[in-house]
């Protein structure tokens, strides 16, 4: 991985060779948890939680097709009335 900001270029594997090289044992994995001073990332539940909703939420169509064949039956039998004024206000709220 290399990270570039400036005025510092840093070439994190080439630092690790270093301290390999150094040090004369390899250093473990990053999956390796026994040693102090690796850090760790652990998810919170409430984290997993909102995982899970968003999963849930993608399975879900996202055309409500009974709420679209309700729309087309009153468009087509008249009783779909539209307000102008309220059309206008909610378009002039959309625009800012």
């Amino acid at each position: 991985m290399l990270i570039n900001a400036s005025p510092y270029v840093a070439d994190l594997q080439r630092s690790r060779e270093a301290r390999e090289v150094s040090s004369g044992t390899p250093l473990k994995s990053a999956g390796a948890v026994d040693s102090p001073g690796l850090d760790q990332v652990e998810i919170s539940s409430p984290s997993s939680e909102l995982a899970r909703w968003k999963q849930r939420l993608d399975a879900l169509p996202d055309v409500r097709l009974d709420r679209v064949a309700l729309a087309r039956q009153q468009v087509q039998q008249g009783g779909y009335q539209v307000d102008p004024k309220l059309l206008a206000q909610r378009m002039m709220e959309s625009v800012g």
